[in-house]
């Protein structure tokens, strides 16, 4: 008996939200809207204008990720000593994904109480501590889209029937491209809270590395691989690389010009968040694609089994 359709489709409404939940919060560092609402978790009565706007957006869509990342985790939790139960290492995972989604509660708030005390000192730009948290939380948000894609393909029908892929010449390229993009993620972090031209330098020679491996994985998959998810997944790779560099060239060209906590909307702003979101989505194909690649056997389904212990391994690379 297979494990409920549900839980899958599920992950994949988290997965959209998540996605949605990076541009939101894409667009409070693109406007500098991190300040403009000073109180945490409860917000002051402001008017939904401006900074406040994209503030309160990205909090209320976060609430959403942590009740839909709660949901999943309990419905694998309390399904797990059923019939047809997932293995224990997706169990895990999907804890996994509740405590990042709680830890990223906790370094948001943190990021809003730090800030407001140095609004209230007159402290004129961001300080160190901000950044920092700033940073950290941009790095723990591409953590917890790694561990929703992998809880994507894990509960997946085609994953759980055993579905045969002869891709292992692929896995230790996406592999060490999963390691350059995540190297890269840190990059762009530290570019959008510290702007500087050495930290420009390092996005941009992170960017043509990341290029390059993520085009041979794509490129290899697609001449030398004869299954169909491989195939989609590396063609839709290619597309988002494409994009991504049109997007980085945008955001440099625009920066400058994105007017901050403007009360009307600025259709600049969402150029650098596009090539933040489409950073991830880099991120979460190479994933889906080192996953895959390593399909070699058919899982037990209602017990553990060995790769239930490494479905992070990418991430780590």
């Amino acid at each position: 008996m297979s494990p409920s359709r549900g839980i899958h489709r599920f992950a994949i409404l988290l997965l959209v939200a998540t996605f949605l939940l990076l541009l939101a919060g894409g667009q409070v560092t693109s406007t500098e809207s991190g300040d403009a609402v000073p109180t945490w978790p409860f917000p002051l009565r402001l008017p939904m204008v401006g900074g406040v706007l994209w503030e309160l957006g990205h909090r209320q869509v976060a609430g959403l990720v942590a009740i839909l990342t709660t949901i999943l985790a309990g419905w694998l939790f309390i399904t797990r000593n059923r019939p047809g139960a997932y293995p224990s290492g997706t169990v895990r995972l999907g804890i996994f994904a509740l405590v990042l989604v709680l830890a990223q509660a906790g370094l948001g708030g943190v990021r809003v109480l730090v800030g407001a005390a140095d609004q209230h000192a007159g402290t004129a730009q961001e300080s160190l501590a901000v950044r920092a948290i700033g940073i950290t939380h941009a790095c723990v948000a591409q953590l917890f889209l790694l561990t929703v894609v992998t809880l994507a393909v894990l509960t997946s029908q085609g994953w759980l029937r055993g579905q045969r892929i002869t891709g292992s010449p692929f896995r230790r390229p996406a592999a060490f491209a999963i390691g350059a993009t995540f190297v890269q993620i840190v990059l762009g972090a530290l570019l959008r809270h510290a702007k500087s031209d050495a930290t420009l330098i390092l996005h941009i020679s992170g960017a043509a590395l990341v290029f390059v491996l993520a085009s041979v994985v794509a490129a290899r998959v697609r001449a030398g691989s004869d299954s169909a998810i491989l195939q989609k997944l590396a063609l839709a790779l290619a597309v988002c690389l494409l994009l991504q560099v049109a997007l980085g060239l945008a955001s440099w060209l625009i920066i400058d010009r994105i007017t901050v906590r403007t009360p009307e909307f600025r259709a600049e702003a969402l150029i650098p968040s596009f090539h933040l979101l489409m950073g991830g989505a880099i991120l979460a194909l190479l994933q889906a694609l080192h996953l895959w690649t390593g399909r070699s056997h058919t899982p037990s389904v209602g017990r553990a089994d060995s790769s239930s212990r490494s479905h992070l391994s990418g991430a780590a690379s």
